[in-house]
């Protein structure tokens, strides 16, 4: 942390460095497999993060810095859980953000292209692409005729 050692944080991650190196040994491991063993071997860590979770909230002021995350992970504790139930879902969604990372900021990107033409094909075949910025809207078909009014962008 920024003023010193954080002992009740570092044990929280290093029961989460846990769950994930068993992930890593299981992965591309067929489903059935996959459950088995996080039955054995994660859903005895998870039980201990509960422990350490209940038992932490309950002295930590909810304020502090550390009571926020506290709370953040017990905000969404269930859903840390689904992975045992399932031996096809992984145990968080970075893969799938991996894969749409490209896609999402292509599209996002794409909001500030100045033409139709210059825009990716994809939800971006309309008359008129808007664009807003301070407020203000400005009809990218108006701009393209001698880009009159660009300079109101900026």
């Amino acid at each position: 942390t920024r003023t010193g050692p954080a002992p009740i944080a570092e044990e929280g991650v290093a029961l989460i460095r846990d769950l994930y190196a068993i992930e890593a040994e299981i992965r591309g491991s067929d489903p059935a497999t996959r459950l088995v063993i996080r039955q054995e071997r994660s859903a005895p860590l998870i039980a201990r993060i509960d422990g350490w979770l209940t038992h932490h909230r309950a002295r930590t002021s909810a304020k502090s810095p550390l009571g926020e995350a506290l709370a953040y992970i017990a905000k969404y504790r269930e859903g840390l859980g689904r992975f045992l139930t399932d031996g096809r879902v992984e145990i968080d969604s970075n893969t799938v953000e991996r894969t749409i990372r490209p896609i999402t900021l292509n599209r996002k990107n794409a909001l500030f292209a100045v033409t139709t033409r210059l825009a990716p094909p994809a939800g971006f075949r309309r008359k008129a692409l808007r664009h807003v910025h301070s407020d203000v809207v400005c009809d990218v078909s108006y701009a393209r005729r001698g880009d009159a009014g660009r300079s109101s962008w900026y």
